[in-house]
């Protein structure tokens, strides 16, 4: 092959390399990570939850402390289990006229893998302290329907919902309102805010920023900073699970609410690191809206609990009610959508790159089917149905004034044609082997009997070391196999405008 032939070769080789680094990149920033997200996803949510009866307490436990069962729709038409806890000295009243006694309302959510029924001793102090309390069991949890828990975003729909509903059949719009929960089930009572600012408190007890965040701060021990191209994917599955409900963080919550938060962790929750919440908060100075609240030695699920493990942290009630006591001159402030449609851009663009990688790949295969099926076709010609097939493949590639010479008196050229203001002399080798050295030098001679600025030789094949060697050295360019197959594609375009013209 000539030099020019090998330069393409080399730049030909290139091109598929990077093609394949590109590839291989967005195998393993985009593809893995999201599949491997999608199943880690649905292995944590794709289920029911169904808590053991041992963790499980009625108000009956309590001593003067009573409930009403109050079922409410879920934001797809699932039947949510809801309780609503009051004093006993008030049994037999209406749901409705209950709120005149009472400071406030608290909504309640529970934690992954338990049901509202597992803190009904938070429930039973606040009560205690003036406060009505309004709990439920998630989706896909214990009395409530579904097939799943879906996610984590699931749970902001679900105190959505709450909140609606004791607004429309228990307090009224103007009563005072606050959300609590422990671990999901404090994210939803922080995330809630983005679509109710006129919650005046939240109590988040061992909660985290966001779905990301949390499985993020899980798995980054094991896989480091590989953990952080995983983040957008889990972003951009839950989009396509509860769309714009995904821009309900926590940090979101706190700036689209004047809700004042008091937020309780553990030195030794393992399960929700401080790195997928508390760390966020610090380090975006939330501290005006945010009391914390760190409790010693306590694990995960007994964050609430007091050091026996027994009852409650009455320390830490106690300061939340102190801080429902001083939210009444709170106002609601607007929904703050700003970074929504930042999240909106990312994940747009997350969905462009795939796509486009998807697309690059399936018209590269295509291409190179029809190339192969093209150029079977030019094997099973003769050599002077070859020598023609060259002369119309030449103008479709830009050739003009080409001429298929006659046959046994060529002097080593088939083709003469022009490109660039410049002459060609052309020899054709249809071929079951390599092209030998005997056809550069052929054309060689051709060229200057024929007096053209330029020779090449064209085949259906390769060319021998020896043509290669001979065409470097005399400037002949070499068309091989590959280089028709390069310009197939560009030819067939032309050859349908060509035909569409005509």
């Amino acid at each position: 092959m000539s030099s020019s032939g090998k330069k393409k070769h080399k730049k030909t080789s290139i091109k598929k390399i990077i093609f394949r680094v590109i590839l291989i990149l967005i195998l393993l920033l985009i593809v893995i990570p999201f599949i491997g997200g999608i199943c880690f996803y649905q292995f944590m949510f794709g289920k029911r939850y169904d808590p053991d009866d041992e963790i499980l307490y009625t108000a009956s436990d309590f001593d003067g402390l009573s409930s009403v069962r109050m079922d409410f729709k879920g934001n797809y038409g699932q039947n949510l289990a809801g309780y609503l806890y009051y004093g006993s000295e008030y049994e037999g009243e209406s749901p409705s006229s209950l709120p005149s006694h009472y400071k406030g309302m608290i909504v309640f959510a529970h934690g992954l893998g338990s049901g509202q029924a597992a803190y009904v001793g938070i429930y039973d102090y606040l009560v205690g302290h003036d406060y009505l309390v309004f709990a439920y069991d998630a989706t896909g949890t214990a009395q409530s329907e579904g097939r799943s828990v879906k996610g984590f975003p699931q749970g902001t729909l679900d105190m959505d919902k709450a909140i609606d509903h004791v607004e429309a059949n228990i307090t009224g719009k103007d009563y005072p309102i606050a959300t609590a929960g422990h671990s999901a089930g404090a994210f939803s009572a922080c995330s809630v805010l983005n679509l109710h600012p006129e919650v005046r408190a939240a109590l988040c007890i061992a909660g985290f920023n966001s779905s990301p965040d949390y499985i993020a701060a899980l798995a980054r021990p094991y896989a480091g900073p590989l953990i952080e191209p995983q983040k957008p994917m889990i972003s951009f599955y839950e989009y396509l699970l509860f769309g714009n409900t995904i821009y309900s963080t926590a940090i979101n919550g706190f700036n689209s609410s004047n809700a004042r938060i008091m937020a309780v962790y553990s030195d030794a929750d393992t399960r929700v690191p401080a790195s997928a919440g508390i760390d966020i908060w610090k380090k975006n100075n939330l501290s005006s809206k945010i009391s914390y609240y760190e409790v010693k030695g306590r694990s995960h699920g007994d964050v609430w609990r007091d050091d026996s493990g027994k009852g409650v942290d009455t320390v830490m009630l106690g300061k939340f009610c102190e801080i429902l006591d001083d939210t009444q001159d709170i106002s609601p402030v607007p929904l703050n959508a700003g970074t929504a449609d930042v999240f909106k851009i990312v994940i747009i663009g997350l969905i462009a790159v795939i796509f486009l990688a998807i697309l690059v790949l399936i018209v590269r295969h295509r291409i190179k089917v029809f190339r192969m099926s093209f150029i079977e076709g030019v094997d099973k010609m003769d050599g002077r149905d070859f020598e023609i097939w060259c002369g119309e493949f030449l103008k479709y590639n830009g050739f003009s004034h080409v001429e298929v010479t006659s046959g046994s008196r060529d002097n080593g050229v088939d083709i003469l044609c022009r490109k660039d203001g410049e002459t060609y002399a052309v020899q054709c080798k249809r071929m079951e082997c390599k092209v030998p050295n005997k056809a550069v030098q052929e054309v060689y001679t051709g060229m200057m009997m024929y007096e053209c600025d330029k020779a090449a030789v064209i085949t259906n094949n390769y060319f021998s070391q020896a043509a290669c060697d001979t065409a470097e050295k005399t400037g002949i360019e070499l068309w091989d196999r590959d280089w028709i197959m390069s310009k197939i594609s560009k030819a067939k375009k032309t050859g349908d405008d060509h035909e569409q013209k005509s």
